[in-house]
């Protein structure tokens, strides 16, 4: 008996070391090998107490047109293609419950809802994407909100996360104000903060 506790202390303490090393691991493959989109943001900025504190992001490319309404139900699973259009932001390319083949780059998301056109078989799909949150120190999310506040009082300040997008999986790597980064507003904020005491 003693054994077999033993053996299960030993998995359990494995998979505590195994599971958060692969979610690294996984996250470093998209960052290096992914596919990199811009997307126009939304931002709102929740603090989740088990997460800790982000910005969390809703996406204007979040839309597409369906032919068949009735092949996707709510929560399912959807795999979006994207390109990018020529004003350099991402653009839903293709929508299906299968996902693609070959080496695309593609993203797994979720039907959030589906509104059916009358006038024939179409619809309307909202998707939810497995990117929406971007973690930040304690002190940086309600500064990056801020900023996000300001850029909305200045219609030609264009806000945008840049995601890498690989095999299904997507990664945030950075917001950008008007092609600046956030880190480095952040920065130039808190050595101005500095200079102030």
């Amino acid at each position: 008996m003693k054994r077999i506790m033993l053996i299960a202390f030993i998995f359990i303490v494995l998979a505590q070391w195994i599971v958060p090393a692969e979610m690294i691991r996984n996250r470093r493959a998209v960052l290096q090998n992914g596919v990199a989109y811009k997307f126009r943001t939304q931002p709102i900025d929740p603090v989740d107490p088990f997460k800790g504190r982000y910005v969390a992001l809703n996406f204007s490319e979040n839309v597409c047109s369906v032919k068949e309404p009735a092949k996707y139900q709510y929560g399912a699973a959807v795999y979006v293609v994207f390109k990018n259009g020529g004003d350099g932001y991402a653009k839903i390319f293709s929508v299906s419950n299968q996902p693609p083949a070959g080496e695309v780059a593609f993203v797994k998301g979720t039907v959030r809802y589906i509104t059916t056109e009358s006038y024939d078989s179409s619809g309307i799909m909202h998707i939810n994407y497995p990117f929406s949150e971007f973690y930040m120190e304690e002190s940086k999310a309600p500064k990056t909100e801020n900023l996000f506040r300001d850029s909305i009082m200045n219609p030609s300040l264009e806000t945008y996360a840049l995601v890498k997008v690989y095999k299904g999986d997507a990664v945030i790597e950075d917001l950008f104000f008007s092609d600046r980064s956030v880190k480095e507003l952040l920065k130039e904020i808190e050595l101005k903060e500095r200079k102030r005491k």
